[in-house]
């Protein structure tokens, strides 16, 4: 009997157990369901975008006193337009490089500058400003600082360092968006891009409800005490003119053409898959493909301009990769921008007094500086290249149109 009742309290055991295995399943099919269904509403697809905007915004707003790194800068263009080739030959071995480092708290900014073409030195440059100046140094060119005075210069501090106005800006104006989009503004459909089925959540901005939602958000900002002190603080204007500034806004009634905006989502975690913008004959589509956002610009069906934009980062260093290309004429840039920060870390002053002020240097000074920069190897190659082209333009020049009597008064 003993043996029994231990099998039958382990079954019920058991059997307990399933059912709450099964129950919490229930529920969390259930509540999953019920938290798809109100996410994926129409207006939750535009907010989930826009919050995940604003959210990589503030997420790049860092608290710090201090900012250092590093950069390069290069441009490669791509033409079939002959005439354009030599001058596209100088830009593309034309690259720019160097370090920064930023000091809010004591005011201090020091910038280096390395430029080089076809791989040889063009010209370097240290910027550093403190106690209100600013002090140019030019590598192998001058062997003193050049102080050069500085409009505004607390200023120029005080503006660059305001996390949590930035903060309370985009907050603000998120919240006021948000508030502003109503369920009945957007149109939701199923479409299928590349045999996967995905979802079309339209705003269609007409001359109503754009007036409408204009309305709502500028009178929710101007009612918003700790946006308009932030924006204040960041844009230096009295409270008072942005008051006046927004009601400005309310008044103008302009409005030419319908805008229908599309996001486009994966059905399953409603994944961002591309966004479309038409506007009368133009188009706008950002895709995002392959760790990439490719952007295509049409005109009446057509494909005008095209091009990507990727960011890859690695701890503290960033690289973007962003092209553009002109369909017509089959001519292409890409940039190249490679960048780290640090923050919080310490940056000494620069000993300046060897300086110089600029309205003191004398016609040798500024003959020495000339001749020294002519005289880097890089310049002097650019120099000549760029004369030749100027020479070589010049010479296809048809100047007897001077003599004619329609043009004669313009050159007398």
């Amino acid at each position: 009997m003993k043996e029994n009742d231990f099998l039958e309290k382990k079954k019920s055991k058991k059997t307990g157990i399933i059912m709450a295995i099964i129950i919490l399943l229930i529920i969390v099919l259930v509540v999953g369901g019920f938290l798809y269904y109100k996410m994926s509403t129409s207006k939750n697809v535009f907010k989930i975008t826009l919050n995940n905007v604003f959210d990589y915004l503030q997420g790049n707003i860092v608290d710090y006193k201090t900012a250092s790194g590093d950069f390069s800068f290069k441009v490669k263009i791509n033409s079939n337009d002959s005439y354009d080739n030599d001058i596209i030959e100088i830009i593309n071995k034309l690259d720019l490089s160097g370090s920064y480092a930023i000091d809010y708290e004591n005011k201090l900014l020091d910038l280096n500058i390395k430029s080089n073409y076809d791989n040889k030195k063009l010209l370097d440059a240290s910027i550093f400003t403190d106690n209100g100046k600013g002090y140019v140094y030019l590598d192998n060119v001058y062997d003193k600082y050049i102080n050069i005075p500085l409009d505004d210069y607390d200023n120029i501090f005080k503006n660059m360092n305001k996390k949590d106005d930035y903060n309370v800006i985009l907050n603000s104006v998120k919240e006021a968006i948000n508030v502003a989009m109503l369920e009945d503004y957007f149109v939701k459909t199923e479409e299928t891009i590349d045999g996967e089925k995905v979802n079309k959540t339209s705003l269609i901005l007409n001359k109503d409800n754009y007036m409408t939602i204009k309305k709502d958000i500028i009178n929710t900002l101007i009612q918003d005490d700790e946006f308009l002190k932030s924006f204040s603080s960041v844009s230096g204007e009295d409270i008072t003119d942005i008051k006046n500034e927004l009601n400005d806004l309310l008044e103008d009634n302009t409005f030419t053409n319908d805008i229908n905006i599309s996001i486009y989502t994966k059905t399953l975690g409603m994944k961002f898959v591309k966004l479309e913008i038409s506007y009368d004959s133009s188009k706008l589509i950002i895709a995002n493909k392959d760790s990439r956002y490719n952007y295509s610009y049409y005109e009446n069906n057509t494909v005008i301009y095209e091009g990507s934009i990727k960011v890859e980062k690695n701890d503290n260093r960033n690289k973007v990769i962003a092209t553009f290309k002109e369909i017509a004429s089959d001519s292409s840039v890409e940039f190249t921008i490679n960048s780290s920060v640090k923050y919080n870390t310490n940056i000494n002053r620069k000993d300046v007094t060897n300086s110089i002020e600029y309205d003191k240097l004398s016609d040798d000074d500024i003959n020495k500086i000339y001749n020294n920069i002519m005289n880097n190897e890089g310049f002097d190659i650019l120099y000549k290249k760029i004369s030749e082209e100027l020479n070589s333009y010049n010479d296809s020049i048809d100047f007897d149109y001077i003599d004619d009597p329609d043009y004669k008064d313009l050159f007398d």
